[in-house]
């Protein structure tokens, strides 16, 4: 099997967007996935229970909103990366994983929604922007074409 190596200068151009999706998985994997289980054995909740504790129902809650978005966010995130700007995509990015870190630490601290929807409208904002640029983009680049 030949070996694929990318070129430096796309290494380089997509260094900040790739940083953001790992700090996002790891932030995801240390915190929404070892949190439930860390929970699941303070409360002594058996595999494949997912009910019997408010703490611990909110830390599986919050942790299944991050993988309903996670799909989003990421194919967003590198399209808007690809086809407007790494170093955008990479800020907007990195608005969207800090607000959704905080949204995480407030749903396993309450359920209020008062409270997440200061956090999830600004995280939906940031990807409607996103998805917004990667439509003009495409319909510049189709208005250019003709």
């Amino acid at each position: 099997m030949a070996e694929v190596v990318l070129g430096e200068e796309l290494i380089k151009a997509y260094a900040a967007p790739t940083a953001v999706t790992i700090i996002w998985i790891v932030r995801y994997q240390l915190i929404d996935v070892l949190g439930v289980g860390f929970l699941r054995r303070k409360h002594q909740i058996r595999f494949p229970i997912m009910t019997g504790n408010d703490e611990f129902e909110r830390a599986v809650r919050a942790q299944m909103n991050q993988v309903e978005q996670m799909p989003i966010f990421l194919t967003l995130m590198w399209m808007f990366s690809i086809m407007v700007s790494p170093l955008w995509g990479a800020l907007l990015g990195s608005a969207w994983v800090i607000l959704r870190h905080a949204y995480a630490a407030t749903y396993r601290k309450s359920a209020k929604v008062s409270v997440l929807l200061r956090l999830t409208i600004p995280a939906y904002s940031v990807l409607i922007a996103m998805m917004v640029g990667i439509i003009v983009r495409v319909v510049m680049v189709f208005i250019h074409k003709k």
